[in-house]
């Protein structure tokens, strides 16, 4: 039987340590990794289902999806104003991430949204109907089993997954699903207004993601100051280093395909030897509706007025 991958993975701050604990807690997963562990580190060892995430690793899904037919990436989507004013329970008090990384990892979500195993999932529609997206989540991935209802997680985390230290930090602690954390950035208007400064303006991409009706939120940005305070993660990135990480990233491709199929002794997954994507189930979906979502669109919406270091984890027997 071949292991069914599912890696989750999105920007920053974009609530993807949230999602690996509502599936490690909330679906019968027998293989959870690291707090957070590149998809590259690690090959299936028998299990039904391996889970893991990294953020940032939405890069990867173009190579290597055509590639596997058991992968599945599931991207976080959250309002951008609400990243970059998100801190991190590893430096309290500092913003981690901006919309440099936001816009980025948005370019692989325009590529692959239309994927049938690239699930994209609203962060807002997490933490304010939990139990409805996990129901959404079995639809797209029926090998999916719901183990225990997503809105109580919190009530049977240490049951299933071992905490760990850099988990609780990105976390701020074990808690019950809340919508609290939506529309934050109202609270760092300064923050907001040196964002758009340095990076350039993202009314057009709220209105498409549907965030916002219009441009009017703009408004609240008047006779607001800068707050020139740095992101954790650098805003800018040099050339350099940008060439670097497009070398990594086919480097990690190729560790991949070789610790999946390679190493494993010549043994492949799924027909066609792993290779070639399938193109049956790519057609079929893009023919159709999900449930009256356009394809490719975040499995659900929610329309308001407002619109990490590696920590080992594993499943108790």
């Amino acid at each position: 039987m071949s292991t069914e991958r599912i890696h989750i993975v999105g920007p920053p701050r974009s609530g993807t340590t949230l999602m690996q604990a509502l599936f490690a807690t909330g679906f019968d997963i027998d293989g959870v990794t690291a707090h957070e562990e590149g998809l590259w580190r690690r090959r299936p060892r028998g299990e039904r289902i391996l889970l893991t995430k990294c953020p940032g690793d939405e890069v990867l899904a173009p190579l290597l999806l055509p590639l596997d037919r058991h992968l599945w990436f599931v991207f976080m989507l959250r309002d951008p104003r609400d990243v970059v004013v998100s801190e991190h329970g590893q430096e309290p008090g500092k913003y981690w991430s901006n919309l440099r990384v936001w816009r980025e990892a948005l370019q692989f979500h325009a590529k692959m949204k239309h994927h049938p195993r690239f699930v994209v999932v609203r962060y807002e529609d997490v933490v304010s109907r939990p139990d409805a997206i996990q129901e959404e989540l079995v639809r797209r991935m029926p090998f999916l089993k719901p183990a225990v209802p997503f809105s109580r997680y919190h009530e049977y985390l240490e049951d299933h997954v071992s905490t760990s230290e850099q988990f609780n930090r990105a976390m701020r602690g074990v808690r019950p699903v809340t919508p609290d954390s939506i529309a934050a950035w109202r609270d760092h208007l300064p923050r907001v207004k040196a964002q758009l400064a340095l990076h350039g303006g993202i009314a057009a991409e709220l209105v498409e993601m549907g965030y916002e009706r219009d441009n009017s939120w703009q408004t609240q940005l008047d006779n607001v100051p800068h707050d020139q305070a740095e992101s954790l993660v650098p805003d800018q990135l040099p050339s350099r280093r940008r060439v670097q990480h497009v070398i990594r990233r086919w480097m990690r491709t190729i560790r991949y395909v070789y610790r999946r199929y390679i190493q494993a002794g010549g043994h492949t997954d799924g027909h066609n030897g792993g290779r070639g994507t399938d193109r049956g189930t790519v057609d079929a979906y893009q023919s159709t509706t999900w449930r009256g979502v356009p394809p490719g669109d975040a499995i659900s919406y929610l329309r308001t007025e407002d619109g990490t270091s590696a920590a080992q984890r594993y499943r108790r027997p």
